[in-house]
């Protein structure tokens, strides 16, 4: 069993290397601690030690995992350095007081491999939550309830408006609902159209 996280990387700021500022080549790489999967990132080839991702990516993540790490390199000459690592726990994520597809903006601290402040990684984080079985005909069934609460505007009135149900005979499940406008034009014309047809009988029988 697992969940999926959309995490976004956005930026990292005051990124160094044995003190000096890196140039370029800047990248993110994403692992949990119950998986041995990595995603990465892009490299930005502009942003030196302050880089630009806007990157998303989706996660697994096994309900059992702890924590998520997010580590900074770059690329060099010699190969891939590590700027710095970040740990995040996934109760920092998911529960608490958030709620379930909220997005959310974090900076976290960078750590080197001496365990040195290395700079801050800032991205975003929200819990994927999957659709209803009956989607998207339980949504449209709630779209339509709330509509009908809205009745004071007259457009829709629950007591005079057909019963608003999913249609079985239609493939897409649409929820039928009849605006009370509609149904009083309706009216009006076979009003207009059973008067008429009357008036012309009566003055054709005066005629005669």
């Amino acid at each position: 069993m697992s969940r999926s996280l959309e995490i976004t990387i956005l930026s990292a700021e005051d990124l160094r290397v044995n003190k000096k500022s890196i140039k370029k080549n800047a990248f993110v790489t994403l692992k949990t601690d119950a998986s041995s999967a990595v995603r990465t990132t892009r490299m930005d080839v502009n942003g030196g030690s302050y880089p630009t991702w806007n990157e998303k990516v989706i996660m697994d993540v096994p309900l059992h995992a702890s924590f998520i790490t997010l580590e900074v390199n770059y690329k060099a000459m010699m190969g891939i350095n590590s700027v710095g690592i970040s740990r995040i726990p996934i109760s920092d994520i998911v529960g608490g007081y958030v709620p379930q597809n909220q997005v959310q903006f974090l900076s976290y601290r960078l750590w080197d491999r001496k365990i040195k402040r290395n700079g801050v990684i800032n991205f975003s984080v929200r819990l994927v939550v999957p659709p209803p079985e009956d989607w998207p005909a339980s949504y449209e069934i709630k779209q339509a309830k709330e509509e009908m609460k809205m009745s004071s505007s007259g457009l829709f009135e629950h007591d005079q408006v057909m019963e608003s149900k999913v249609n079985q005979n239609n493939p897409k499940n649409n929820v039928i609902c009849v605006p009370v406008w509609l149904r009083h034009c309706i009216s009006f014309f076979k009003f207009s159209f059973i008067f008429g047809f009357v008036y012309k009988k009566n003055k054709k029988k005066v005629c005669d």
